[in-house]
């Protein structure tokens, strides 16, 4: 959650979304096609950047940079594109990397510091909240299938 110490991303991405939703539900313009064009192409840099950097503590503010699109408008087109928000993809590829590196014999609390979780709890948390079971749960089922 937002108590989270390296959960940078997700926090402003959580902020941005609350403010964005206030402020423009009823002041961005339709879009055009030459938008939405643009929009995807910066949508798929930043999943490009997220798919190769996923365990760094990003800002939003430097993803936005990267889109070439305000922090705000970053948030909304990712949903809209993606399904979710830029720090819940983080995290799923995140738990998709762990779960290579855990089926790799890596310990646990290591698994978390490669996958820039910032503790064995906190990756704990994440994979039973995005898969069901614990990390120590799906290292024992996958040993024995």
């Amino acid at each position: 959650g937002l108590t989270e110490p390296n959960s940078l991303l997700q926090s402003e991405s959580l902020l941005i979304s609350v403010v964005a939703r206030l402020v423009t539900d009823h002041l961005v313009p339709g879009r055009s096609l030459g938008d939405v064009g643009r929009e995807h192409a910066a949508v798929r840099r930043v999943k490009d950047w997220l798919d190769e950097n996923s365990e760094q503590n990003v800002s939003i503010h430097t993803l936005a940079g990267l889109a070439g699109l305000s922090p705000y408008y970053l948030v909304r087109a990712f949903h809209r594109q993606v399904g979710i928000p830029p720090h819940k993809y983080q995290t799923i590829v995140r738990i998709n990397r762990a779960r290579k590196l855990l089926t790799s014999g890596m310990a646990i609390s290591d698994v978390a510091h490669h996958t820039g979780f910032c503790d064995q709890s906190h990756l704990n948390r994440c994979f039973k909240k995005t898969l069901g079971v614990t990390p120590g749960q799906y290292v024992a089922f996958k040993r024995h299938v």
